[in-house]
């Protein structure tokens, strides 16, 4: 069905597809209340966010 990396990645999202979105929420959650607050971790909170939604978007991708 997929072969090399498509495969890889593949097997990479379907594990991480159950622990992505909660990993989206709590970044997403806490970048706001840095960036509201004037905290310094908001730029790699948001990175987190945003890493976590590339796996669930691929994990839907892949699926299909």
């Amino acid at each position: 069905m997929y072969s090399g990396l498509l495969y890889v990645a593949y097997r990479l999202c379907t594990y991480l597809c159950w622990v992505a979105p909660f990993t989206f929420v709590f970044c997403l959650v806490y970048a706001v209340r840095e960036a509201v607050n004037g905290g310094s971790n908001d730029i790699a909170l948001a990175l987190g966010a945003s890493l976590s939604l590339l796996i669930i978007v691929g994990a839907c991708v892949l699926a299909y």
